[in-house]
């Protein structure tokens, strides 16, 4: 199959009427909409649903990219509302085609919050925000090369994996399941966790870190910080 580059992109955004809630299945859009047939309005938040790959930059101007075997191109599809572009998959009759994968690339102004629910991967080069949200549901992948916040929070459902680099004064991580946060290269402040299931969480705080631990899961801080916790099985904080 030959490969499709599908492009939009504008310098100055018209406002549109109000979308439709977000539902159906999978990861189908109820109101999802090809590239082409988009209207590119303002947003500042990224969703994927389904097993595409999304890389994300900054930049001056709104942009997206999509690029993939042309039949995995054409079931793509977005849908813009409340400030938030969703990516999922062309859904018909309840039933979605996740089959292949194709790479999404977003040139935005701002980020403030990143979402992935099913196997896809989301790559962030750098997000900068008063208060930045991150979260996966499934067995994705999330990496942030480079955050600057004054307040975060991460949560994961499930078995995905998120990497974070970069510096936030105040930080939330929430993990239900065997889902683990790499974030040794984030420097952090204070920090809450919050763990039940097997997961896994290293950081470099200097402040403080408390933690509620049910399960196996397992807390590592280095930086120095006051640690406290509250454990309910085998899973245990260690600080250095």
């Amino acid at each position: 199959m030959r490969a499709l580059l599908v492009s939009l992109s504008a310098l100055a955004l018209a406002a549109c009427g109000p979308l439709v809630e977000m539902g159906g299945r999978d990861s189908g859009l109820s109101n999802g909409q090809s590239l082409a047939e988009l209207t590119l309005e303002e947003f500042d938040s990224v969703s994927l649903r389904g097993p595409d790959n999304v890389v994300i930059a900054l930049g001056d101007e709104f942009d997206i990219r999509v690029e993939g075997d042309d039949d995995v191109v054409a079931r793509v599809e977005f849908e813009i509302r409340n400030g938030k572009l969703r990516i999922g998959r062309e859904s018909s009759h309840g039933i979605t085609i996740n089959e292949g994968v194709a790479t999404v690339h977003i040139t935005m102004p701002v980020l403030n919050g990143a979402s992935l629910a099913g196997s896809g991967d989301m790559q962030i080069a750098r997000a900068a925000s008063d208060d930045f949200e991150a979260s996966i549901a499934g067995s994705g992948s999330m990496a942030i090369a480079a955050l600057e916040a004054a307040r975060a929070e991460f949560d994961i459902a499930g078995s995905g994996d998120m990497t974070v680099a970069g510096t936030v004064a105040d930080l939330e991580i929430g993990i239900a399941g065997s889902g683990d946060v790499e974030a040794a290269e984030l420097r952090v402040e204070r920090a809450d966790v919050d763990i039940a299931g097997s997961g896994s969480v290293e950081i470099f705080a200097t402040e403080t870190v408390s933690g509620s631990l049910i399960g196996s899961g397992d807390v590592r801080v280095s930086g120095g910080a006051d640690c406290r916790s509250n454990s309910i099985g085998s899973g245990e904080m260690r600080c250095s």
